[in-house]
């Protein structure tokens, strides 16, 4: 894509790029699914979860599932040197 010629053109592209379809969460039913897979494996990476997660559940798109999973969770603090970061569940979800 070139670049804009004028600002108004530049804003014009910008708002065009913001409305882009953004990925909708999971169902309701792997939402819990996913909550419990969490619960189960919090040191697992983000796309493992996301690779693993989708491919046990047909028809379960990587992108909703990793819209689901930045909605639910937030990375945990180190409990000491050498040990793996943890994944742990927002308080209000």
């Amino acid at each position: 894509m070139p670049a804009p010629k004028d600002a108004l053109q530049a804003l014009t592209q910008t708002a065009a790029a913001a409305n882009k379809k953004l990925p909708k969460p999971l169902s309701a039913d792997l939402h819990d699914k996913l909550k419990q897979y969490l619960r189960d494996n919090p040191t697992i990476s983000k796309v493992g979860l996301i690779e693993f997660f989708s491919g046990q559940h047909d028809g379960c798109a990587k992108a909703s599932v990793k819209a689901s999973f930045e909605l639910l969770t937030v990375m945990g603090g180190r409990a000491g040197r050498g040990k793996k970061q943890m994944w742990q569940l927002r308080d209000d979800v």
